[in-house]
């Protein structure tokens, strides 16, 4: 009987029927996957941990996921050293949309539609969300997708606001109320990515475009805007970060900053706050395949995933999905409501220009740095006097010289494109003017809070005469 049945399974072995028995006793499929991306391990964990449990249940094998974490800027850097010949990530995740635009024209990335390419819109507020060069349309397969939405707005302090008795600011003209003076934190330019972003949005939300943002847009009351906000400004920072740990510690009643660095922060401490006060530009967070990626197939479900509704829902406990049918948790904004229109949630400004945008970034930022805040000690001392002066021709006279443009700039979007902002004397002779243009609104006003300065040289005289005098008296 016994070699009967022996017989029976080597038949069935022989026609493919019943698995050998070394292979029923392999170990189990495995896949891997490395990912190159700038985010926090929070954020990444996130949704990694949650791509691992779907991976196993609807793909089957069992995946091991490395992570590469860089700076974005190094992240570009990777990529281009590894040119599409055995990367040492397969997926790059996060990062600015220039970076994904510069990897897409080298032909570093692996294009890809993925699964619910229908619930991510084409753009929002000027920024494409998906790659729409001539080769991604033919084909239908982008080269990268937008897979978070991040805007630029202010941090609050409501116990800091309220020992000071300052109420909530709501909107980007609150903050130039001189109430504020001394209680705002605000991030050199020069040195964050995130600050000069916010300094560039209100250049076009604050011009005199209405339709379209053009080179002959003009940008003057929105740079005098700048002026007039850096006057309240206690302190320039040196990071970026440094001014949301000013709010959350106390330090500043109100903070600029990317709307993830109050989000993140408001999840421990309810009485921070965040607001886009009322306009925003966005910061597009894409994902790609890297060309050349040694786990292509593992890649391909990640960007599925990660796209998903499921996946972006998991991206919006940190920041706003670009899928419209995701949610998102208590704090964090929708940008798409369930049809795909935006909302007043995340107030995006339209018309936007991120081409122009683009065009005058070096230029605004050297500028901004030179003339504001190497002066920042005289122009608060100019506006803190000419807004201690009563309404009337003085005050609008220092205010004048206060917010005047550099003189080598027409006020308009092309002034700020010609402008030879690498150049050192340029810079030199921006630091100086806006030194003496300082200097003159704090002389035209006075040259002390409120007090003109020769009504303050015959008071000082005056005072010193009475001090005299009493002494003289005492000595008889």
């Amino acid at each position: 009987m016994k070699k009967l049945f022996l017989k029976i399974i080597i038949g069935l072995m022989a026609l493919n029927l019943v698995m050998p028995i070394s292979n029923s006793l392999a170990a189990p499929e495995q896949h891997e996957l490395v990912i190159l991306h700038p985010h926090s391990s929070d954020f990444a964990s996130h949704v990694i941990n949650a791509f691992k449990s779907w991976y196993r249940d609807e793909i089957g094998p069992t995946i091991t996921i490395t992570t590469d974490p860089r700076y974005s800027g190094l992240c570009w850097d990777a990529v281009e050293t590894w040119g599409g010949i055995k990367p040492e990530a397969d997926v790059w995740w996060g990062g600015g949309e220039y970076y994904f635009e510069l990897a897409r024209s080298a032909g570093l990335l692996e294009p890809h539609n993925v699964s619910e390419d229908a619930n991510i819109p084409a753009y929002i507020g000027g920024w494409h969300l998906k790659d729409d060069s001539d080769a991604a349309i033919a084909s239908n397969k982008p080269a990268w997708y937008v897979a978070a939405l991040s805007g630029f707005g202010f941090m609050y302090n409501e116990e800091y606001l309220d020992a000071n008795a300052l109420s909530i600011p709501t909107t980007w003209d609150d903050l130039v109320n001189y109430s504020y003076f001394g209680h705002i934190s605000m991030c050199d330019p020069d040195l964050s990515g995130s600050t000069i972003a916010s300094v560039l949005q209100m250049l076009q939300y604050k011009s005199d475009a209405t339709t379209a943002v053009e080179w002959g847009t003009n940008v003057t009351e929105a740079w005098q805007y700048w002026l007039k906000l850096s006057g309240n400004v206690g302190i320039f920072t040196t990071s970026s970060s440094a001014v949301p740990s000013a709010v959350a510690e106390g330090h500043a009643g109100i903070g600029l900053a990317i709307d993830y660095y109050g989000y993140d922060r408001m999840k421990t401490n309810d009485k921070l706050g965040f607001s886009y006060g009322g306009a925003t530009t966005v910061s597009p967070d894409p994902a790609g395949i890297i060309k050349g990626a040694a786990n292509e197939g593992p890649a391909r479900h990640f960007m599925d995933f990660l796209l998903s509704a499921e996946g972006q829902t998991l991206v919006g406990d940190y920041r706003t999905p670009a899928n419209f049918k995701a949610d998102t948790s208590a704090l964090i904004p929708k940008a798409f409501d369930a049809t795909g229109q935006t909302t007043a949630e995340f107030p995006v400004i339209d018309p936007f220009s991120p081409y122009l945008y683009s065009k005058i970034y070096g230029r605004v930022e050297q500028v901004f740095a030179s003339y504001i805040v190497k002066n920042h000690d005289k122009a608060k001392d100019a506006w803190e006097a000419i807004n201690e002066l009563d309404e009337g021709t003085q005050k609008d006279e220092a205010m004048a010289l206060y917010t005047k443009l550099p003189s080598d700039c027409n006020g308009t979007i092309a002034g700020f494109r010609d402008l030879k902002y690498d150049d050192a004397t340029v810079q030199g002779n921006w630091e100086s003017e806006g030194a003496a243009n300082f200097e003159a609104a704090l002389d035209k006003a006075g040259g002390a809070a409120g007090i003109p300065g020769f009504e303050a040289l015959i008071l000082l005289v005056g005072i010193g005469s009475l001090a005299y005098l009493h002494r003289k008296k005492k000595r008889k």
